[in-house]
């Protein structure tokens, strides 16, 4: 490319210079007062917790000093940011991820360096330098350190209009409260005089009697706060009542009691014990207090016991929706009175009780849980506010509907936590948006659970939340023998104690007892998880609530979500969605109400019949194969140990991933670690699901990407390992299933009736084998079982023992291997029973009666004849036979029918094995049958319509059309897609590719993204054309109005005969067009100069418009504005995508002034990032105005787009046939495959148009050159070149070539070259030489003597040398 500079190009790239970095500099001024709005979270400010807790970034509160930040100065140009609300300076944790802490001394972690990038705030210390120490937000409103790449990690800032009285008013308040600690032993020592206990639970003797006059004047008493000395009186009279003033609620002695004196359970720590149980890190939070707090509220929290070495003990508030996970972030306690000042408001306080059971760097066990005792905590000041305790304690019994009802009235909180043996559910308490910024509003708590509104029972929503969550601590050995052994388990477990593979699993529950929490959560998602929680968006929390007991789908979701924290031991790649909702299934089996929500077992010999690996099951098959190990193991009891050993095997040995990922160490390490947790050799299981199968950079998408590799050599080496184990074979688990029999009813979508007639859990907990009576027949690829009973399904195996086919029915499609060996006793089949025998079933060409025998040949000599009817002598109709292939079957058809008519039973034997011979075999022959061609053109003709033809229509849809043999609209080309047997289809007519849509409705469009579409064979020279192999609801069909919609395959209307029309002329037409261009632009080069003047168009904003201005588009001025600051991303406009379906364009109106009939544009890329580039713009003209324009394609770029940031690009001149009103400018491919919605987005930071001129100077060596000659063959030269690079048509081609090669051929003669090669020489042998003189001419022959380039090499040559 050759880059003229103009004046508008020249400022864009001085603009990209210029930006190459930005300036740091102070942001804030010292003495200034500053709010800190975080840009991801804009309704967040950083708030300050005083010292003894973390820093966070709360919901703005326009009075809220603890978001007030005095900047004063510290040494070379940093600031420190001293909270307004506790004096204290905000402190850098100076490492990844950890808190942001506060001190009243500041320190060099206190010095911050803030520096303004474009219009947002960097914060990090003075001199730390890691790319990962900045102010950051996370996703629980913690300030932490972090990369400055996040959204999260810029802030801006808003100046505070405060005087300075009222500055110094605020700091000597906190200072105040940050010195009210100084007289605690004073206040202790009146304690211990006074009272029984530490936890000032209990009187002492003297204090417990005496009169209330002498209790005022006594000493220790009036050395009391007014707070403590009314705690006495509470203690004393025993009534601890209150009246809160703040919130204007009433608490009877009962119920503030409850909260005021607790006895706290020790918990594992959450993140470190999870690490022992190989999941995600379950909650911290699993004391709420029912305290709540408000900025310098004091509390007084008394301590009975200090807790024993390996614990610790904190107390720390909850403010918002968020969470507070540190155990050690908070105050922390010790026996007897701590004094603690609070600096937020509406603050849940909750005490960390924590035991240090796990070393995770050691992964050495350390102490147990139920050495440590629960400890009696006392708090006084604050508020209360309550919780709903589902279990109680030793103080308490658990709550009930009446104390809902009573909490209900009185709660402050945002959140209300609903505390659980193994969960606590930490809600919304009032109504609430779905969105932080929008959605619908939506009850929490206070309304779903309003006993004025509906009737429920709190505590029976609670237990079957503990069901759930019991339920999938079972499967990872969580749980202890005397709950394995409980009612609650279901005996469907035993007790791991003693265990020879994973005893460890007894004591687990020694070591973890963290509670699992759910909170909900306003967003876009419906439900998620991760570390410390499981989340529901506020819309869902009715149904998980009301409806969990009762129904399975109310249950699924919750498990689904608990699932992901419990899953990662056996997460192998591509199984994020799948492995997980084994947890949910389970939880569906234990409410009793459903089967198992999993793909039918039909499906799973689908994928097999292919020879697919697991993932091409899909979500719900492969949720399957999880589900039937649970079955067989548990629920029908052959090894209730099966998934808690498996999941200490998958601890301590456990699967290896990376991002070129080999299998053998992932997928296929599971199936042996199952293997070793079963004690049975489960290959023939595995085999069946797909695990065996190699793989070559098979691209696995699960959140995180994987190419994944599977040789043969290491998929027999783990089957050597397993059958090293010596371990028995079971054949039986491969067919289990709940459904089948089950009084159950079926999960929604998966009726239980479509799931065969065997391997229910009746069959297998009545103990079932065959009666020895069946006998089976082969027909085609189906085979049926008749003539016996029992048995849980029927396995066949080929000679060297490979399983090739199964069912849990007794008819069904097969391989055409399977078929084949079955028909011709090459494999046997078995009835397969539930204690794992095989029971031989013969073939009824062998033991059937003599009119099975009949039966059985007349439907093979059917069958061949279905095949025979579909010989095609002409080769053209796809799927077809070619009628000289079935020369030997039709003479082996003539045979049957002559041992049918003979009635022998010998003859009918052989006849029966010759014919399947010959069919099979047929079948098998991939030569046989007539297959797409890329390279050919074919006509797509109906079934269901059989007059009309797949076509397109004036508006680039798909179209049926009356058929006509003479029209390139009805013309297709199939070129192989990247998935083996898929297509990309397209039309001769308008060179676009057949796309794909969302909605049955809409009429399906040809595109310039090419869809991969399945041929799909349905028999009788029948196919389905299925866009990504989906012919459920996926396949090309026509409507009763003509239109192509999608529909299934199983419609006549969506099915074809596909029919080859010849070849096509595509490639040939390119490359000759490619070679007279290069030819042509040699030529013009040598007869004279070429230069090409640009006249800058002035464009408006006005002019623009586009398919893809959707979120974030502001103004078409940023492409005009010489600012790289701003730019233009095209976003779809709708969630489907683009209004009309195409691919992201620009278009330019260009009115009257702007029209050209040869044009340049330019660009620029975007400013700080090389992603969204784009490298294939195609431009099209129209000369129409109004809504509905036709376009025309002018030219494609797609060499040298830029790919790095900052770059300007210039294209060559464009020719134009016509001065066209509009341009449309729409990117079809980006450097780094960028999508939004199945179409490329793209970045442009600016934008502009020029006038070419193209002006040619003719060399005085050719005195009968003329400037027009040149000109005429060098704009024909650059516009072949834009459409040599499209997906254009044959006939644009051919237009193109016949325009450049006269006026080639009218230069050639005007310059009377002599010796170069004619047009006609494009086509010839690119075996010969190529000679080209010192100019660069290619000639014929040499006519003088010199030098010349023979083939790429210099040779001295004369005339007769070639």
């Amino acid at each position: 490319m050759k880059l003229i500079c103009c004046k508008h190009l020249l400022a864009a790239a001085l603009m990209a210079f210029a930006g190459l970095a930005s300036v740091a500099h102070a942001a804030v001024e010292a003495g200034k007062v500053y709010r800190f709005a975080n840009v991801a979270y804009p309704d967040k400010a950083l708030t300050g917790n005083g010292q003894s807790s973390g820093t966070t970034a709360n919901s703005i509160s326009p009075d809220d000093y603890s978001q007030y930040w005095l900047a004063e100065n510290a040494s070379n140009g940093a600031v420190y940011l001293r909270n307004l609300n506790n004096g204290t300076y905000l402190e850098s944790s100076r490492a990844m991820s950890v808190v942001w802490g506060a001190t009243l001394t500041a320190n060099a972690n206190c010095a911050m360096n803030i520096t303004e990038n474009d219009s947002y705030l960097l914060v990090r210390a003075y001199g730390d330098n890691n790319n990962y120490g900045y102010m950051h937000c996370d996703g629980s409103s913690r300030v932490v350190s972090w990369s400055n790449d996040a959204a999260a990690t810029r802030w801006t800032a808003s100046v505070i209009d405060i005087s300075q009285s009222e500055i110094e008013d605020a700091l000597a308040k906190a200072d105040e409260l940050n010195h009210i600690t100084d007289n605690i032993s004073t206040i202790q020592n009146a304690l211990n005089a006074m009272f029984a206990d530490k936890a000032c639970t209990k009187l002492n003797s003297t204090y417990q009697n005496m009169s209330a006059s002498k209790l005022a004047s006594d000493a220790n008493y009036k050395a009391l706060p007014a707070q403590l000395q009314n705690m006495v009186k509470k203690v004393q009279s025993g009534n601890w009542a209150e009246s809160d003033t703040r919130y204007k609620t009433e608490w009877d002695s009962k119920h503030a009691k409850k909260f005021r004196v607790q006895s706290y359970e020790p918990f594992s720590r959450g993140a470190e014990a999870a690490n022992m149980m190989g999941v995600q890190a379950y909650t911290n939070m699993n004391n709420p207090t029912g305290i709540l707090t408000n900025s310098h509220d004091v509390l007084y929290v008394m301590v009975n016991e200090a807790p024993k070495d390996g614990s610790t003990l904190y107390i720390d508030g909850a403010v918002g929706p968020g969470m507070f996970n540190d155990y050690n972030s908070g105050v922390e306690l010790h026996e007897g009175l701590n004094i603690i000042p609070m600096w937020a408001n509406k603050a849940a306080q909750y005490i960390y009780y924590t035991v240090d059971t796990y070393n995770s760097n050691t992964g050495a066990r350390k102490h147990r849980l139920p050495d440590f005792n629960d400890i009696t905590i006392h708090i006084e000041g604050g508020s209360v506010n309550g919780f709903f305790n589902h279990i109680g304690d030793e103080l308490y019994a658990p709550d009930t509907n009446e104390d809902w009802a009573y909490y209900r009235t009185r709660a402050q909180h945002d959140m209300f936590d609903l505390v659980g043996e193994y969960v606590i559910l930490h809600f919304f308490f009032d109504q609430v948006m779905t969105k932080p910024d929008g959605g619908y509003l939506t009850d929490g708590l206070k309304g779903i659970l309003d006993p004025s509104r509906r009737q429920f029972d709190l505590p029976e929503i609670m237990t079957a939340w503990d069901d759930m969550c019991f339920a999938e601590r079972l499967i990872i050995g969580a749980q202890s023998s005397e709950d394995i052994l409980s009612p609650r388990a279901k005996g469907y477990y035993e007790p791991m104690e003693g265990d020879k593979i994973a005893s460890s699993v007894a004591t687990s529950h020694e070591y973890f007892n963290n509670r699992m929490m759910g909170i909900t959560m306003q967003g876009d998602l419906y439900m998620n998880a991760t570390s410390w929680r499981t989340a529901y968006n506020p819309s869902t929390a009715a149904d998980i609530l009301l409806h969990i007991k009762d129904n399975s789908g109310a249950i699924w979701g919750p498990a689904h979500e608990y699932g992901h924290i419990n899953q990662y031991p056996m997460k192998f790649a591509g199984t994020t969605e799948i492995s997980n909702n084994v947890f949910s299934n389970v939880a569906v089996f234990y409410q009793g109400i459903a089967t198992s929500r999993a793909d039918y077992p039909s499906r799973q010999r689908e994928i097999f019949n292919k020879n697919l690996t697991y993932l091409e099951n899909g979500t719900w098959g492969t949720t399957r194969m999880f589900m039937q190990l649970w079955l067989y193991y548990h629920a029908t009891g052959h090894n209730k140990k099966f998934y808690p050993r498996l999941y200490e095997l998958l601890r301590k040995n456990p699967r290896q991933q990376s991002y070129y990922l080999n299998c053998r160490y992932d997928m296929l390490h599971f199936a042996k670690m199952c293997c070793m947790a079963a004690e049975e050799d489960l290959t023939d299981f595995f085999t069946a699901w797909g695990f065996f199968v190699p793989l070559d950079n098979y691209f696995i998408g699960d959140y995180s990407e994987f190419y994944a590799t599977l040789t043969q050599e290491d998929i027999d080496a783990v089957k050597r390992e397993i059958a090293d184990m010596k371990y028995p074979k079971n054949n039986a688990m491969l067919f289990i299933d709940d459904r089948p029999g089950s009084d159950r009813q079926s999960y929604s979508g998966f009726a239980k009736e479509e799931c065969g007639e065997l391997g229910g859990l009746k069959d297998f907990a009545a103990g079932t084998k065959s009666d020895g009576k069946y006998v089976y027949s082969v027909s085609g690829l189906d085979i049926t079982l008749s003539g016996g009973k029992g048995g849980v399904g029927f396995a066949a195996y080929d000679g060297n023992g490979n399983i090739i086919t199964f069912a849990n029915t007794y008819s069904w499609t097969m391989t055409v291997n399977a078929a084949e060996m079955l028909a011709t006793g090459k494999a046997k089949i078995y009835s397969v029973g539930s204690d794992n025998t095989l029971t031989e079933v013969p073939n009824v060409i062998d033991r059937g009666t003599a009119d099975q025998k009949k039966d059985l040949l007349t439907d093979a000599i059917a069958a061949a004849r279905g095949i025979i009817a579909l010989a095609d002598e002409t080769e053209t109709k796809v799927s077809w036979y070619r009628a000289s292939a079935l020369v030997d079957l039709s003479a082996a058809v003539e045979t049957a029918e002559s041992a049918l008519s003979s009635g022998s039973s010998d003859a009918i034997n052989s006849a029966y094995h010759a014919l399947a011979t010959e069919y099979y075999g047929l079948l098998k022959n991939t030569e046989a049958r007539i297959a797409i061609e890329p390279g050919y053109g074919y006509r797509i003709v109906n079934k269901g319509f059989s007059s009309r033809a797949l076509s397109v229509n004036s508006r680039n849809q798909c179209a049926a059309t009356t058929v006509n043999e003479s029209v390139d609209s009805q013309v297709w080309f199939f070129t192989q897609s990247e998935t083996d047997g898929q297509f990309y289809i397209r039309n001769k007519a308008n060179g676009m590719y057949i796309g794909s849509v969302e909605s049955n409705a809409t009429v399906i469009p040809t595109t310039t993204v090419p869809v991969s579409y399945a041929v799909i064979e349905l028999g009788d020279g029948v196919l389905a054309l299925a866009a990504n192999g989906d012919q459920g609801s996926n396949s090309l069909n026509i409507d009763p109005n003509y239109n192509v919609v999608r529909w299934s395959s199983s419609e006549a209307t969506s099915q074809w005969t596909i029919t080859c029309v010849g070849k096509d002329e595509t490639p040939e037409l390119i490359t000759n067009l490619t070679n007279l261009i290069e030819k042509t632009d040699n030529l013009v080069k040598q007869a004279g100069t070429i230069e090409t003047a640009r006249e800058t168009v002035e464009l408006e904003a006005s002019q623009f418009s586009s398919n893809a201005n959707g979120d974030g588009f502001t103004s078409w001025d940023v492409l005009l504005d010489n600012n790289l600051r701003t730019e233009f991303k095209s976003a779809s406009t709708t969630e489907e995508g683009t209004t009309d379906g195409l691919d992201h364009y620009i278009d330019i109106d260009l009115g009257t002034k702007g029209r050209s009939t040869c044009f340049s544009f330019t660009y620029t890329t975007r400013r700080n990032s090389t992603s969204y580039a784009p490298s294939c713009i195609v431009v099209y003209g129209s000369t129409t105005n109004g809504s509905t324009k036709t376009w025309e394609h002018v030219a494609t770029f797609a060499e040298d787009l830029p790919k790095t940031n900052r770059e300007v690009y210039l294209s060559d001149a464009v020719p134009l046939a016509k001065a066209f009103r509009h341009l449309r400018f729409m990117v079809t491919e980006t450097h780094y495959g960028q999508d939004d919605n199945g179409h490329p987005s793209f970045v442009m930071a600016e934008f502009g148009l020029s006038k070419a001129t193209v002006k040619a100077t003719p060399s005085s060596d050719y005195p009968d050159v003329t400037a027009a000659h040149m000109e005429n063959a060098y704009k024909s030269m650059l516009s072949g070149r834009g459409v040599v690079n499209a997906d254009v048509t044959s006939s644009q081609l051919k237009d193109a070539y016949e325009t450049l090669s006269r006026h080639y051929t009218e230069l050639v003669n005007a310059m009377h070259v002599v010796g170069i090669v004619d047009i006609e020489g494009d086509a010839a042998d690119n075996s010969a030489t190529v000679i080209y003189d010192l100019s660069g001419r290619r000639l014929n022959t040499v006519t003088a003597p010199g030098i010349y380039i023979v083939n790429g090499k210099k040779l001295m040559l004369k005339p007769g040398d070639f």
